[in-house]
């Protein structure tokens, strides 16, 4: 994974913005499906109000932050206290739990009126959804006329009413980094590499990396942690391979586990 971000960013660039290892294993699969989520609609413009499902997972940090640099409107959703403030962190407006209703109604509330946006009424523009058989019939509820939802993550079959879909002449599209073409990389790549300028002059925030695990005799450990992620998701998911014998003496690699 360090390799291929270094290949799609360039290896000076991620130096020059400070990044360990692990941070450079964070690139690549959640920020370039973060962005292919994100422009999957042309509703993703400055202005625009984005709620992100799943916000403090690999992929939920990841839309957070490009949505942020893009000047939308940042609502995340998070499990615990401590996903809640990693979502803050990296830059929503507001942090709420997944099944706090109030508080996403409270949200939904004030994406109405905002400027710049693409309607008065309140509604969400775009949603990014990590975990559609949990949230998706929700979704539809939560969007602005025309509005768009993007699902990137799903552990079973959901059921929808399509009358909230025609009622908003909305839109739901699956998201699947591995039908990016050559020319979608090109974009992706050249996307997340001004935001990692952009937040790096600013000395905002860096990819989060929210556990390590050492060498592959961890790799079984890491995939159950995908699966339960007990205590709520934070961040990428890390194997800390060490060096070939051939190359005694350098610094350890890591690669990322999809999460």
């Amino acid at each position: 994974a360090p390799a291929a971000a270094g290949a799609a960013l360039g290896a000076p660039e991620l130096g020059a913005a400070g990044l360990t290892w692990a941070q450079a294993a964070a690139i690549p699969t959640p920020y370039f499906t973060a962005y292919r989520a994100l422009n999957s609609t042309r509703r993703f413009a400055p202005g625009c109000a984005v709620l992100v499902h799943g916000a403090s997972g690999a992929v939920g940090i990841a839309a957070v932050q490009l949505a942020t640099r893009k000047g939308a409107f940042v609502v995340g959703t998070a499990s615990s206290e401590a996903g809640r403030k990693a979502v803050i962190a990296a830059g929503a407006n507001a942090a709420v739990g997944h099944g706090d209703a109030a508080a996403l109604r409270a949200a939904l509330a004030a994406t109405g009126g905002r400027a710049g946006g693409a309607a008065a009424k309140p509604g969400f523009d775009v949603i990014v959804e990590c975990l559609a058989n949990a949230n998706l019939g929700t979704d539809l509820t939560l969007l602005a006329h025309r509005g768009h939802v993007a699902v990137v993550g799903s552990r079973g079959a959901v059921e929808v009413n399509p009358r909230d879909l025609m009622s908003r002449e909305a839109s739901v599209a699956g998201v699947a980094l591995a039908f990016a073409t050559d020319a979608d990389l090109a974009a992706m790549m050249a996307d997340v590499g001004a935001w990692l300028r952009w937040t790096s002059a600013a000395g905002g925030a860096s990819p989060l990396v929210g556990k390590s695990f050492e060498g592959l005799a961890g790799a079984a450990e890491a995939h159950r942690e995908v699966l339960a992620h007990p205590g709520g998701a934070q961040g990428k998911l890390v194997l800390v391979l060490p060096p070939p014998a051939a190359a005694a003496g350098a610094d350890a690699k890591a690669e990322d586990v999809d999460d």
